[in-house]
């Protein structure tokens, strides 16, 4: 009785050796086959990440080139639009220096020369206002009324005191006389006045 249970424990000792002799082989060989697989895993992420830096290093070159590029650019076009600048400036100061000299010319020849203004630049002096008279001379008559010291002015038709009457049209001056005659009267007056 107690040899059967005595080889029963021995057959059961000797079934656990061997499926532990088994699970140690699988285990070894599942060691294997991981590593195995992680290396190559460990391999691949490696390549990927140095794939990675390398386009990560190009995109910034290509960036930094760009920027380079760009300034360069943005120089020349500051470089260039001072020189223009400065060209226009240096053209405005001669046009104005010009302007100068010029405007001097002028003065010193009417200083030298005793030149005044033109008479079509001067100053018209202003009209009298209706019933107003000038400075030093009587108010201008109304119609049909006579200046002072004078006879009132005939009406159409009627003859001046002294005067016989006269025909429609005789003795009168052509028009273009009697606008010339005005200008010049208006002309002499305005003299007077500047004077």
């Amino acid at each position: 009785m107690f040899r059967r249970k005595a080889n029963r424990i021995a057959e059961l000792e000797r079934v656990v050796a061997r499926v532990q002799r088994r699970l140690d082989e699988a285990n070894e060989r599942l060691a294997e086959i991981g590593g195995f697989e992680y290396e190559k895993v460990r391999r691949q992420v490696e390549g990927l990440r140095a794939e990675a830096e390398r386009v990560l290093r190009e995109r910034l070159a290509a960036k930094l080139r760009f920027e380079a590029e760009l300034a360069e650019r943005k120089t020349a076009q500051v470089v260039a639009l001072a020189h223009a600048r400065a060209a226009v400036e240096a053209e405005l100061g001669d046009v104005r220096r010009q302007i100068a000299e010029a405007r001097q010319e002028l003065r010193q020849l009417e200083e030298r020369d005793g030149l005044a203004r033109p008479e079509s630049l001067r100053p018209l002096p202003p009209l009298p206002r209706d019933g107003e008279a000038e400075a030093g001379k009587p108010p201008l008559p109304r119609d049909g009324e006579a200046e002072v010291g004078r006879p009132p002015l005939p009406r159409d038709g009627e003859a001046e005191v002294g005067r016989a009457p006269q025909e429609e049209g005789a003795g009168r001056r052509p028009l273009p006389e009697v606008a010339e005659q005005a200008r010049r009267v208006v002309e002499r007056e305005g003299q007077k006045a500047e004077g």
